[in-house]
């Protein structure tokens, strides 16, 4: 019994890894190209992702921090598949200069 429990506490720590999409996080655009005409600078953002859908979790934790921030765009700069990271510049942008959400 004294060994389950440790065991239980770290499978549980493992597993909840997943990072939710928050309904801000939802409306940031993550795009490769520049951001349209009219956008505002924020800032760098990052995410990273761990466990199964690592890097749907690395792009969920990126609009949500973006969105944080107050930003509804990001163009992404670097994706690393193995280490699950990606990085970008978030931006504000006026809502009819944005593509459809992704």
């Amino acid at each position: 019994m004294g060994r389950v429990i440790p065991m239980l506490v770290l499978t549980s720590a493992l597993c909840a890894c997943a990072t939710a999409l928050t309904p801000g996080g939802a409306g940031v655009r993550l795009m490769k190209s520049d951001p349209p005409a009219g956008c505002k600078e924020i800032g760098d953002v990052s995410g990273y992702g761990g466990g199964a859908g690592a890097l749907e979790n690395a792009k969920n934790e990126m609009r949500n921090k973006a969105s944080d921030r107050g930003a509804n765009y990001v163009r992404v700069e670097t994706a690393d598949i193995r280490s699950s990271q990606m990085t970008g510049t978030a931006y504000q942008c006026p809502e009819s200069t944005l593509p459809p959400a992704n």
